[in-house]
């Protein structure tokens, strides 16, 4: 094959119970701006999805979705709860500062390697987890 397959990854899916408490609580506490919200397929039950961007458009999206079902956004890795993606960030002590002041549930900064990379883990409102990165080889903004 000459070309790749796939051009990059387009969006994730976070499961919520409640598509406008949650889109609030995005906005509100993690700073993110709702680009789009429209109904999904019907077999969906309609239900809806709202479209958040990082870093404009082209980037990774956040889609989040309401389900009836128990949101259940985290994996399981060797028994221990593992997060579904990870959000990089230039500044990972301030990051981590701001999620803490907005009472957000957050595990302390891990560092790897000789102070190469730093994350920590966080919950949003629906117990969905998700992990905070940064290292030196991140691209610099």
């Amino acid at each position: 094959m000459g070309k790749d397959l796939f051009s990059r990854v387009g969006h994730v899916y976070v499961p919520v119970r409640n598509l406008e408490k949650a889109v609030k609580w995005y906005e509100r506490v993690l700073g993110l701006e709702r680009k789009a919200q429209f109904v999904d397929r019907k077999e969906y039950k309609n239900s809806e999805v709202a479209v958040f961007h990082f870093g404009g458009l082209r980037k990774v999206a956040l889609l989040l979705f309401e389900t009836e079902n128990e949101p259940a956004g985290q994996y399981v890795r060797n028994g221990l709860p593992f997060p579904i993606f990870a959000m990089n960030c230039s500044n990972i002590e301030e990051t981590y500062r701001t999620l803490q002041e907005k009472d957000v549930r957050v595990e302390e900064i891990v560092t790897l390697g000789n102070n190469e990379a730093k994350y920590f883990y966080f919950w949003d409102l629906d117990g969905n987890m998700f992990e905070v990165a940064w290292s030196v080889w991140d691209e610099t903004v």
